[in-house]
């Protein structure tokens, strides 16, 4: 009996079937819902840097928030405090208030110092005032004032930058203002109050040093945008006399 042949031809087989993907599907009224939520967050984040600063009067030399502004901040915000009597050369740079200080006495606020000293054969004080935070300062200017002092003070690195005798001569007539830009009313204000405190006696004292500690800080308050529009225009200075790229190289190469 004939064996029944084995087909040359494979009977064709099923594919099977593919594997289902597991997942969570979003709907599509959702998936709108999640883009326009971000959409609405970005243009918040977009808004908030783009108008916010604006309301900030910091300064019209520096927008951003940086140490400049930081700076100003803290000398704008500082608050009326009692004076803190101390010893210059203990504490120097250090406190707020009337510091003695040989024959005279320094007062002391956030980031400016007005130093009072005693002469004799006029018998009344003289009166050096300044900012001692150069954070108040933008970063642009003192740039041109380091630039200025590297090209008068370290001649190999002047030469390396192409500075030429004729750019020397013009930066040693410059001079950028170390002192606060006090009217004569204000400086006025001040030996007033020094005279008085040198008058009073050990009562008494303790009252004046907070009048006169108070009354420097509204001082310098006001003095400090003209002070800040000098060193400017010293900086306008240097940079009309030296290119950026020298400026750049001359400030910030140790």
């Amino acid at each position: 009996m004939n064996q029944p042949q084995a087909s040359i031809h494979p009977s064709p087989t099923e594919p099977s079937p593919a594997p289902r993907r597991r997942g969570f599907k979003i709907p599509a009224p959702v998936a709108i819902g999640l883009v326009a939520i971000l959409a609405i967050i970005a243009g918040w984040i977009v808004y908030k840097q783009a108008f916010d600063q604006q309301k900030v009067d910091l300064s019209k030399y520096e927008t951003a928030d940086g140490p400049t502004a930081q700076a100003r901040r803290r000398f704008f915000n500082q608050p009326p405090q009692p004076a803190q009597t101390g010893d210059a050369n203990a504490a120097s740079n250090v406190g707020t208030g009337v510091i003695k200080r040989g024959t005279g006495f320094d007062v002391r606020v956030v980031g400016a110092r007005a130093r009072f000293t005693f002469d004799d054969v006029s018998s009344s004080f003289k009166l050096d005032a300044s900012f001692v935070d150069m954070g108040l300062f933008p970063p642009r200017d003192k740039d041109a004032a380091r630039a200025r002092y590297a090209a008068l003070n370290n001649a190999a690195l002047a030469e390396k930058t192409k500075v030429t005798p004729e750019q020397i001569e013009a930066l040693k007539k410059l001079t950028f203002p170390r002192d606060m830009a006090l009217t004569d009313d204000l400086r006025k204000g001040l030996l007033e109050l020094a005279a008085k405190y040198k008058a009073a006696g050990d009562p008494d004292k303790p009252a004046i040093e907070t009048e006169l500690t108070n009354a420097f800080r509204d001082t310098s308050t006001k003095a400090l945008q003209p002070t800040v529009e000098a060193y400017r225009d010293a900086a306008d200075k240097v940079r009309a006399i030296l290119s950026d790229t020298q400026i750049t190289t001359l400030a910030r190469t140790n």
